[in-house]
Formats: structure tokens, sequence, C-alpha cells
């Protein structure tokens, strides 16, 4: 008898075998895409995201427009930016000569086929003791935590001083 077909018999068995146990693993777990929302049914639009320019070590505030296109009402509780040392949803107020602004602690509801708008004199998402200059022109990251949507990520475009 010849050796050379053992050994080719027993080449193709040592491939063989790892390729077959291999398959004999559960397949790996996928991760939802970014934004996915935990609740089926969700349709959240976000709109206008912007800032304006301002100094490290400075508070800056963050505006926006959100739209509730799902039958099921939501709840943003909060925001991640990576420029600030922390995030607030605040909710200014003007009574008489004075504006005060009141801390949403437990976040803001959105109801069902709702919109909502947060701007100057109104909701605002404040970023609190900045770690860089937030400068005019650019785009930063940030993603709006809600109780059904889940984690929605965000473009903000950063204006000028004089914005409104």
């Amino acid at each position: 008898m010849h050796p050379l077909p053992t050994r080719t018999l027993v080449l193709l068995l040592a491939g063989l075998v790892p390729a077959l146990l291999g398959a004999c693993r559960a397949p790996a777990p996928t991760a939802p895409p970014a934004g996915a929302g935990r609740a089926v049914g969700m349709d959240l639009r976000v709109d206008e995201a912007w800032s304006r320019a301002a100094l490290a070590g400075f508070n800056g505030a963050l505006y926006l427009s959100l739209e509730n296109r799902s039958p099921i009402a939501d709840r943003l509780t909060g925001v991640i930016f990576d420029a600030a040392t922390r995030t607030e949803i605040h909710r200014s107020r003007r009574e008489g000569d004075m504006v005060r602004m009141e801390l949403q602690a437990d976040g803001v509801a959105l109801p069902a086929g709702e919109r909502l708008v947060f701007e100057p004199g109104g909701y605002h998402v404040m970023l609190l003791d900045l770690k860089r200059d937030l400068v005019a022109g650019e785009t930063l990251d940030a993603t709006l935590e809600f109780e059904e949507a889940g984690r929605v990520p965000i473009r903000v475009a950063v204006r000028g001083l004089d914005a409104p």
C-alpha cells in the first residue's frame, strides 16, 4: 500500500473536523443599529438640533425639534453630549419681569402624534461646564435618551453667537 493516500486522508480530515465543529456553534448575536428603538412602532423625528458657539468652562444650550409620529407616548429623559461635563433638561418661564429656569428632573413627555420644540425662552438642554470650545460652523454628535425609543444619535450644528 502506498503511504500517499493515507497521508492525504489524514490532512483532509484534519482540515474538515474544525470546520464541522465550527458549524455547530450558535451564531454570534448582532447588535441593533444605532438609534434603534426598544418599543415596536416608535417613529421619532429630530430636526434642527443646534447650539450657539461657547467657550470651554462655560455653559451652553442645545435646541431642537422633536416629533413623535408613533402611536406610543414617549419621554425624553436625558442627553449625552461629550463636549459637556453633564447635561440637564430645563424649561424657561417668564414670571413678570423675571425669567425662571426650571430643571425637568423627570424629563419631558412627548405624547403620541405631538411635536415639541426646544428653543430659546422655552425648553432647552443645558450643556454644563463645557470641556472644549463649541466653534461656529462645526457639527458635533449627541445622543438623546428616551424611555421607549432608547438612545437616538443626532448631529448638532454649532451656530454663531448672533443666532436667535
